[in-house]
C-alpha cells in the first residue's frame, strides 16, 4: 500500500516538475504551453489526493497524514536528485514507476 502511495506521490511531483519552464526545457526540450501547465497542475493535485487517500484508508487519519508527508518528501528528494545528477533518468524512472504502480494495483 505504501509503494502505491509512493508511486502516486512521485508521479504528482513529476507532473508539477514538468510544468515549470526550467525543468520542462530539460525534460521535454520545449516550453510548456498554458494549457499544458494547467493540465499538469490539475493532474498533480489529483495524484496527490489519491496518494493521500491511499495512506489515510490504509493507516488511519493520524498516521496516514504523517506517512503521506514523508512519502511526498522522499518522492521530491528522489526527483530533485535525479534532475540534478542524471536528468535522462527521470523519464525512465517515471515509466518504471508507472509500470510498478499498475502491477501493484492489479496484485493488491
Amino acid at each position: 500500500m505504501l509503494w502505491i502511495s509512493f508511486v502516486f506521490a512521485y508521479m504528482a511531483m513529476l507532473a508539477f516538475c514538468e510544468v515549470m519552464p526550467r525543468h520542462a526545457r530539460v525534460l521535454l526540450r520545449s516550453e510548456p504551453t498554458v494549457r499544458r501547465r494547467w493540465v499538469g497542475r490539475v493532474l498533480g493535485c489529483l495524484l496527490l489526493a489519491v496518494a493521500l487517500w491511499q495512506c489515510v484508508t490504509g493507516l488511519g487519519t493520524e498516521i496516514g497524514l504523517v506517512v503521506w508527508c514523508c512519502l511526498l518528501m522522499l518522492a521530491g528528494l528522489l526527483l530533485v536528485a535525479m534532475l540534478a545528477w542524471q536528468p535522462r533518468w527521470v523519464r525512465a524512472s517515471s515509466t518504471l514507476m508507472l509500470v510498478v504502480g499498475l502491477l501493484l494495483v492489479n496484485l493488491g
